[in-house]
């Protein structure tokens, strides 16, 4: 029986974190039976979305992550505070083909839409946040992808667009290479006449 109290809270807690936990070690190996037993079995969002935050992060388990994540989409495709949640699972996920074209492949899908700031938020700014190996990939196409979503969102939502913009203001953080290819885009983006807001960032990053 789900319930608000405090130590029910501290149990799905504690379950989050040993799924997370188990997701990372890639525990069950290629089947990972057991976390995609406890997202089928999950009782309640709480516990749903840690076992699919398990899979997401799990290093080979890559048909059982498929079926569950596919299995939670057809349920709550209507539902867009959910589809948020998903879209923000997708944009962490490392261990795929290619973690930019699984992204790609999200922003293609009937639930994902410029129009909604917070499914960008969710979906490109949590793959710009969350997705170490997919956002900076030594060929820069994840700070190509940002710059050229930014530069659509701004036309939308100036607000929105500035607030996703954040991962390139830390490019002194990174190596030489990445350093000058994060350069360059906030340069293209300032060379496309942007919003206030986002040319406020990019100059001030810049300086």
């Amino acid at each position: 029986t789900y319930e608000v109290t405090d130590s029910q809270t501290a149990r799905r807690s504690l379950i989050a974190y040993a799924l997370r936990c188990l997701g990372l070690i890639g525990y069950g190996g290629d089947e990972a039976a057991e976390l995609a037993a406890a997202a089928k079995g999950a009782s309640n969002m709480t516990e749903t979305v840690a076992a699919l935050g398990a899979l997401s992060r799990h290093p080979t388990a890559a048909s059982a992550r498929s079926e569950a994540f596919d299995s939670f989409l057809q349920k709550w495709k209507d539902d867009n505070n959910v589809i948020c949640t998903y879209l923000s699972l997708v944009a962490g996920m490392v261990h795929c083909a290619d973690p930019l074209e699984n992204v790609k492949t999200a922003m293609a899908s009937e639930v994902f839409s410029m129009k909604v700031p917070n499914k960008f938020y969710a979906l490109v700014g949590g793959f710009a946040r969350a997705n170490t190996p997919g956002f900076h990939a030594s060929d820069g196409g994840g700070y190509k992808f940002l710059t050229d979503c930014l530069l659509e969102m701004d036309k939308m939502n100036a607000i929105a667009a500035s607030r996703v913009a954040k991962p390139f203001t830390e490019w002194r953080l990174y190596d030489p290479a990445r350093q000058e290819m994060m350069k360059g885009e906030l340069k293209r983006i300032l060379d496309s006449n942007p919003s206030p807001n986002l040319y406020e960032i990019c100059t001030k990053s810049l300086a």
